[in-house]
């Protein structure tokens, strides 16, 4: 199964992944902490010790280091609002908390069980509380009706962190996603419900468990593990917009980032070719045309029709999702290019508003975005979004 994620793990939630914090061990409630600790320990033991390999085989994982072909020192990059908002929520956390979290992380169990078990449609409720299922459904219609690509398979698909609580869930999940044992998966999965279900997790609904979104294509010819199910599907994360909303953008947040995941079902279905994963030019190339499509449809007065300052503000949520780790090939963009894909797309739809209001064929939008990509990945200047004659002509 291909995959794409609208944003890679901040920066904050990196460093978990790579390594132990340096916080001050007396943080922390130390029975918890010991109790946590037992639990991590149990847990490695029993995560498969390629469980990187056999995400990167199903399509859910791509963060292999590559050497990098641009200067870094060239571009403006640094902390978004969106990692300052990650490294808020770990502030005073143990080591030994802050180790769960990277365990619990690891086992990644809330996107395996969305990328192969979906809930029945009408049971689906996006947000922790559900509040942004009604506007994430009909962004949706709204995205199948607008792009003219054939969309009648692709599922709209909740992720939440409770799934890290329901034991059957998560085993099922673990088997699916790692192929082990039926013993193994059951008993990890009881020791992930002890580990979550902590104060300090909130239970399972801890926001960084799921702070994603994906777009997913099986491979032709992929047969799903038992039980699983295989389709075309978007899976937005609950904790995603729990940091949309924390940072300011609640508003714009749900289509934003549904409008970006849309535009990889798009580059798939139009053929140009799974996500590139050799180097971190070639996934940044293939995320900031998401954006451009993205932001096609946001400002497109028969997409979402958004007022500029909405846009404006969609604009700054894409930039927050930026990162800097420009050798890695799970390299998204830094923030200024993201948010200048973003509003290119925007810029070029509103060309096409009165009198003609026509929508381009999306692989018209994705050849004026090469076109433009050189423009949005030099190295920062004060305009890069500016549309050309050219562009003008063909969106008018």
């Amino acid at each position: 199964m291909r995959r794409k994620w609208i944003l890679p793990i901040t920066a904050a939630v990196a460093v978990l992944v790579a390594g132990p914090a340096a916080v001050p061990a007396e943080a922390g409630p130390v029975d918890t902490d010991a109790r946590t600790t037992a639990l991590v320990q149990r847990l490695r033991q029993l995560l498969p010790s390629d469980y990187l390999a056999r995400k990167q085989a199903a399509g859910l994982q791509s963060k292999t280091p590559a050497a990098s072909i641009i200067d870094p020192g060239d571009y403006e990059c640094g902390e978004t609002s969106f990692d300052g908002w990650v490294a808020s929520l770990l502030t005073g956390w143990s080591p030994a908390q802050k180790e769960g979290l990277r365990t619990i992380l690891q086992y990644d169990v809330p996107l395996l069980d969305a990328a192969y078990y979906a809930e029945p449609e009408r049971k689906r409720s996006f947000g922790l509380h559900g509040e942004y299922t009604s506007e994430l459904r009909r962004t949706f219609t709204e995205l199948r009706g607008f792009w003219d690509i054939r969309s009648k398979g692709i599922e709209l698909v909740p992720m939440h962190g409770s799934t890290l609580v329901d034991p059957a869930r998560s085993a099922r999940a673990l088997q699916a996603g790692y192929g082990v044992s039926a013993e193994i998966a059951a008993e990890a999965a009881a020791a992930l419900k002890e580990l979550a279900d902590q104060d300090v997790y909130d239970h399972g609904n801890f926001p960084l468990f799921t702070t994603n979104a994906v777009s997913l294509v099986p491979g032709e010819g992929e047969v799903p593990p038992p039980g699983a199910q295989l389709s075309k599907r978007i899976v937005v994360g609950d904790g995603l917009l729990t940091g949309a909303r924390a940072i300011g953008f609640g508003d714009v947040a749900p289509a934003t980032l549904l409008a970006h995941e849309f535009g990889h079902q798009i580059q798939e279905a139009d053929g140009l070719g799974a996500v590139p994963a050799n180097t971190p030019e070639a996934t940044r190339r293939w995320e900031l045309m998401a954006d451009g499509l993205g932001g096609y449809f946001l400002g497109h007065n028969r997409g979402k029709n958004l007022s500029w300052k909405r846009i404006r503000d969609a604009v700054k949520f894409t930039a927050a999702s930026g990162d800097c780790s420009f050798d890695v090939v799970g390299h998204h963009g830094t923030p200024n290019q993201r948010g200048h894909a973003a509003e290119w797309g925007a810029k070029l739809a509103q060309k096409a508003t009165w009198p003609h209001q026509r929508v381009l064929p999306s692989k018209r939008v994705t050849e004026l975005f090469d076109r433009k990509l050189p423009a949005l990945v030099a190295p920062d200047a004060p305009d890069t979004v500016s549309l050309t004659a050219a562009e003008i002509s063909a969106a008018a």
